[in-house]
């Protein structure tokens, strides 16, 4: 018997076995989750950390929660659904069936944010109204662009934006207003307190949430399969919620 040839044929199968298992092993720590495009920044470095700490795969994409929910709505793969309303997880509970756990997560505040050209003009929301102002205010699939309308219109402001037409832009979600900031292409907008922090964008006035309503994030649990490796992503978020905290969201314990 040509031994070398035996043991190299034994060395493969046990190399072949071996990537099998470890194959076997990502599928079942595999994650696909869906979070609000507000909490990116927080988010993406609580799953490197958890990665780098339990391994496993994390699949996330980022979105307004309405354009988020439509797709798990419509039979895309969610094992965890962040939400910046709590809303779409209920709808989740009553329309789909699929929630195997629904909480609040966190609290949020509304805030008026300038772009760099725009500081010495716009001191406070009552200057949004100006005849040479520029406002993008997010669309209202986006649950900030639906606390960015009530608050206006509870303000009195909402009407007087639309005559003068000052609202030049319409972003899909936060992320995409806070850019929009960023890059000085409109005066001002309203975001999350959490999201102008995380772009370091600068805040003339904050919103009170007797206009806006209260801004609560929720969580869904939707996966029998993936449950307990849900909870345990879950469980690890609360150990870690200072990661969120830093960016000023209120974690609910």
């Amino acid at each position: 018997m040509n031994y070398k040839r035996f043991f190299s044929f034994i060395l493969v199968l046990l190399l072949g076995f071996s990537v099998i298992g470890c194959s076997q092993t990502n599928v079942e720590k595999k994650l696909d989750i869906m979070v609000n495009a507000g909490l990116k920044k927080p988010m993406d470095e609580l799953i490197e950390k958890y990665q780098k700490e339990k391994g496993g795969i994390i699949n996330v994409s980022y979105g307004a929660s309405g354009s988020l929910y439509s797709q798990i709505h419509t039979g895309q793969p969610c094992d965890i659904f962040f939400s910046a309303n709590y809303k779409y997880i209920d709808k989740l509970d009553k329309e789909d069936k699929r929630l195997k756990i629904g909480k609040n997560i966190f609290k949020e505040k509304l805030v008026l944010v300038v772009s760099e050209d725009a500081k010495d003009k716009i001191k406070s929301i009552e200057d949004i109204i100006k005849e040479d102002v520029t406002l993008a205010i997010t669309d209202k699939n986006a649950p900030v662009g639906v606390y960015s309308e009530t608050s206006l219109s509870n303000l009195g402001i909402l009407d007087k934006l639309n005559e003068k037409e000052n609202i030049k832009a319409r972003p899909s979600n936060v992320a995409n207003s806070a850019m929009l900031i960023k890059e000085n292409q409109v005066d001002a907008t309203l975001l999350y307190k959490s999201t102008a922090i995380m772009n370091d964008l600068t805040i003339v006035d904050e919103i009170d949430n007797s206009y806006s309503g209260n801004i609560v994030f929720g969580v869904g649990l939707l996966s029998e399969e993936n449950e307990e490796l849900s909870k345990d992503f879950l469980l690890y978020l609360e150990s870690n919620y200072d990661i969120f905290e830093k960016y000023g969201l209120e974690f609910i314990k």
